[in-house]
């Protein structure tokens, strides 16, 4: 048996590790979530009413973003702007909310702004409110041709004749009775003074009715009508009761006019819903 050497086995050959891979980023789904929302949010940001709906999507839009942004092997560049965006929209709803509530809080102050005895008054509405007198009218009774104090007229509702009404001559400063009728009057403005209007009036109506329904003016100089004030005062006409048909009451009318031509203009009668129907003056 024949002894044949054998041969050595081949060293084995030296084995490198594979190279690490990297996996490239996958989508974003919640990047381009958030850049759509802040894309619609600051659209309905700058559009009044709706801006709030813009103001909490954007809000969304940026929780989302930030959540993007923080996903590993996600990319990125969408979440970076639908981020940028959501913040946009939220901040610029709150500023543009703030803008549209000032200039509506403007327009209504404006809407509301009346002049009252001579003086701008903002959010108020008096039955002292002045008006432009009517335009003069030669017609008897008018206020470019009054009727003499002490005539009788008739003053109609929504149905017909309610009232007779007899006006007396005014008497044009009762400043100090007023203030001394009651601790709760009031000084009149600067330039002002009470006056005091007799008037006589018997219903002529249906059913029975207050001396209220009927309201009382006088026309300064200067165009302005001012109407009947409410003071604590005895016989004031208003504060009467109701009478039934043919009955008569006889008070007074309290109206806060100018002291400058206060024995010059018209004084005015009519039905509370309706114009002044008739106006007297001395003739």
């Amino acid at each position: 048996m024949s002894n044949t050497p054998q041969s050595a086995a081949p060293a084995p050959a030296d084995v490198q590790p594979p190279a690490p891979t990297h996996a490239s980023p996958g989508g974003n789904p919640l990047g381009v979530t958030a850049l759509v929302l802040g894309i619609v949010g600051l659209v309905l940001a700058l559009l009044p009413i709706v801006g709030f709906f813009g103001g909490f999507i954007g809000f969304v839009g940026l929780v989302l973003g930030i959540i993007a942004l923080v996903l590993k092997n996600k990319k990125r560049g969408a979440a970076i702007t639908g981020t940028i965006l959501s913040g946009l929209a939220l901040v610029l709803s709150i500023v543009m909310g703030v803008v549209y509530a000032a200039a509506f809080v403007a327009a209504v102050d404006d809407s509301l702004e009346v002049t009252v005895n001579g003086e701008v008054v903002e959010g108020f509405a008096d039955d002292e409110v002045e008006e432009e007198a009517p335009a003069v009218s030669t017609e008897p009774g008018a206020a470019g041709n009054p009727l003499p104090f002490g005539s009788t007229v008739v003053v109609n509702d929504e149905d017909g004749p309610a009232w007779e009404v007899a006006v007396g001559a005014p008497t044009v400063d009762v400043t100090a009775d007023v203030l001394a009728a009651s601790d709760f009057n009031t000084e009149p403005a600067p330039g002002r003074q009470f006056a005091s209007l007799p008037v006589t009036a018997t219903y002529v109506g249906s059913g029975e009715a207050p001396p209220a329904e009927l309201v009382f003016t006088f026309i300064a100089p200067d165009g302005l009508e001012w109407f009947d004030s409410y003071v604590l005062y005895d016989g004031l006409l208003m504060e009467m009761d109701a009478v039934s048909t043919g009955e008569t009451v006889s008070g007074v009318v309290i109206i806060e006019i100018p002291t400058e031509g206060a024995g010059d203009g018209p004084w005015g009668t009519g039905y509370i819903y309706g114009d002044i129907a008739w106006y007297f003056g001395d003739v």
